[in-house]
């Protein structure tokens, strides 16, 4: 995956992010949960910005991402 995509799905993220945090943060009706974790979703969103900066990174240096096994 090249850069554009790259930066595209960070910004992507970032604002699905933003968009469940100020709709997890909305007064709700009492008794009424709402139909959409939005905490759950500002949670994947997160990891999916974390993994996309953590790809920025490597395509910005030019070696691959490895884990703590080599692999």
């Amino acid at each position: 995956m090249g850069l554009i995509p790259t930066l595209l799905i960070l910004t992507l993220a970032v604002g699905v992010a933003g968009l469940a945090n100020w709709l997890e943060r909305r007064p709700g009706d009492l008794g009424q949960p709402p139909l959409i974790p939005w905490t759950a979703v500002q949670m994947v969103a997160l990891v999916i910005a974390i993994l996309m900066l953590a790809h920025l990174v490597s395509l910005a240096t030019g070696t691959p991402l490895k884990s703590r096994f080599g692999f």
